[in-house]
């Protein structure tokens, strides 16, 4: 049933577009004919021109996108279960996004020889470059990520030989998809077109990260089960966007020879037959393991054998470390005789900081209210937790942490050593949050406070664990959180009162205690 639907769509499709190419002899006619010859000649992407692909590429994501109804966007639809239901365009618009990003990478493994590599890249980077131009967005974000795959950046022979004119076409359109600040580029370029009012397509994919955002940091409904208005108004503002981009259609010339030819993609959205195709198409033509000359192979082999020994070896010698950290059982004598021998050349040393992590630990929860009795409203931030629901994310290399996530992950800590009394950098910080400043507001991921600053402020330290499987995880829970007392009390919006900040705060939190364990425990006096 939903192929049928699907059929009277397309068929819908391209009865309208044929009735609006007021040619003299009948559209449809003649449309039917040429994809008949076409039967008999498959025609290859380098037949057709880069602005008619362009073109084609451009009314086919519109005809989706001017689809989805608002109701596709709410409790994050398109993630459920039943998400093809509940969100059919959305899903489509996925769908399509990796089809073509796939596509686009099949079309230049599927080409071995690499003069025309570099001609369906250029052809690739022509076609985004024109898409751009017509506010295209999507489209455009599909070849890049398509000419940005492993497989396809790692062909450096074959991007040598692209020309400087398309590696600058290239850098332009990456420049101006840059995520830095916030996708500031991108976000112009929308603006001057709204202004213009010309057809967008926006990247849909930035939509989708919003809604996430808003549904992870402003709940529909609060503990009290009552709407949030706010964040209501948030999802409103966002579904009025994509109306607004809806409101204005694209009326493109279409080409049914391009459009036939991307209704019948080859696309191969295996990654691991991509990396294989791309070790292929760079291997040398005439090489054979069997016509290498015997000095090579030996050298290889030895080669190979001084890495397998290193490595062995290094194993071996971390073995000794690791059972200090895990405390498990310990090694015999041998074992730590032979790892003192080579200790003084520090071959293999204890990771100094953070070798073992609890799975517990103290949060800052950063909170806002107008009236500095209800409505707390939590701040988020990128790399640390602010609530129950919000995914952990993992940075690396693990000797590299965001500073200020850092810096809110070592005040509680200090707080447990016996240090209660808030930093001035941390004073400054909120003084900033009070003051809906520019600068401090980049550093967090989610503002409650969006048309005007707090009036009341507050830090609360909270306990937190990672979620069991079971109830807490079927909830979308990534944490339990537990309460343990507000840290440096209310601060109101005067600064005159700002440096209250640094009042003893152990009428609210216990300073830590040793039980006849030796183990450190917290109090809480509320």
């Amino acid at each position: 049933m939903e192929s049928r639907h699907n059929g009277l769509l397309e068929t819908g499709i391209i009865c309208s577009l044929a009735s609006r190419s007021r040619l003299r002899s009948s559209p449809r006619t003649s449309d039917l004919v040429d994809m008949v010859k076409d039967l008999g000649k498959r025609k290859k992407l380098l037949d057709f021109s880069t602005a008619s692909l362009a073109r084609e590429l451009t009314m086919q994501e519109w005809e989706i996108f001017k689809r989805i109804a608002p109701r596709e966007f709410l409790n994050q639809a398109w993630q459920r279960e039943n998400k093809a239901i509940i969100a059919p365009n959305i899903i489509r618009m996925i769908g399509r996004f990796n089809q073509i990003s796939y596509w686009v990478a099949t079309e230049v493994l599927t080409k071995q020889d690499r003069k025309t590599q570099v001609k369906i890249i250029k052809k690739f980077i022509k076609t985004a470059y024109i898409c751009y131009h017509l506010g295209n967005f999507n489209s455009m974000m599909e070849i890049l990520s398509g000419l940005n795959n492993i497989s396809i950046s790692r062909l450096k022979d074959t991007w040598r030989q692209v020309p400087e004119k398309y590696k600058a076409y290239f850098e332009e359109l990456e420049a101006v998809m840059d995520n830095q600040q916030n996708f500031h580029r991108y976000r112009e370029q929308l603006a001057k077109r709204e202004e213009a009012r010309e057809p967008t397509l926006p990247y849909f994919g930035l939509f989708l990260r919003y809604f996430t955002y808003l549904d992870d940091g402003n709940p529909a409904y609060g503990p009290d089960k009552c709407i949030n208005i706010g964040a209501m108004e948030l999802r409103l503002e966002h579904v009025q966007k994509v109306m607004k981009y809806q409101s204005i259609p694209y009326n493109l010339s279409r080409n049914v020879h391009v459009q036939n030819f991307l209704n019948n993609l080859h696309v191969v959205e295996d990654e691991d037959k991509l990396y294989a195709m791309s070790l292929a198409s760079q291997a040398p033509s005439n090489a054979h393991p069997d016509q290498l000359a015997p000095d090579k192979v030996t050298a290889s082999a030895w080669v190979e054998l001084a890495v397998v020994t290193y490595a062995v070896a290094y194993l071996v010698l971390s073995i000794v470390p690791l059972v200090d950290v895990t405390k498990t059982r310990p090694l015999p004598d041998v074992a730590y005789w032979l790892y003192g021998l080579v200790s003084p050349y520090c071959l293999v040393n204890v990771y100094g900081m953070f070798a073992g992590l609890h799975d517990k630990r103290w949060e800052l929860v950063v909170e806002g209210s107008d009236d500095g009795q209800t409505d707390w409203r939590r701040y988020g931030f990128h790399f640390k937790p602010s609530r129950p629901s919000h995914l952990p994310l993992i940075v690396t290399p693990p000797t590299y942490w965001p500073r200020l996530d850092w810096h809110l992950w070592i005040i509680p800590l200090s707080v447990q050593k016996g240090n209660p009394l808030p930093p001035e950098w941390y004073k400054a910080f909120l003084a900033g949050l009070l003051k809906n400043t520019p600068a401090v507001l980049a550093l967090v991921q989610h503002n409650p406070f969006t048309d005007k600053p707090p009036a009341y402020i507050r830090t609360r330290i909270c306990e937190y664990a990672f979620a069991q499987r079971g109830k807490g995880r079927r909830e979308g829970d990534w944490w339990v959180e537990r309460d343990l007392g507000v840290y440096g009390g209310e601060l109101a919006y005067d600064l005159d009162n700002l440096w209250t900040l640094g009042i003893d705060v152990t009428k609210h939190l216990d300073l830590p205690n040793k039980d006849k364990s030796g183990v450190t425990s917290y109090k809480v006096s509320m």
